[in-house]
């Protein structure tokens, strides 16, 4: 499974890519954190809950 993960307070566009990202990708999930434009720097904690989350999934999976 995939997380996208996109800014709650970004412009509409950026979150119209990431649904449409998520209709592609089959078993995709959007995560929309409390930030604008640069995730990362606005919503670290965030990102680093998505991806320690995708961690513990792949050492999970086969």
């Amino acid at each position: 499974m995939l997380t996208i993960v996109v800014g709650a307070y970004d412009l509409p566009d950026f979150a119209a890519i990431g649904e449409r990202l998520q209709r592609g990708i089959r078993d995709a999930v959007t995560l929309s954190v409390p930030a604008a434009h640069l995730v990362p720097i606005e919503a670290p904690d965030a990102v680093a809950a998505a991806i320690d989350e995708l961690a513990c999934r792949a050492s999970v999976e086969p």
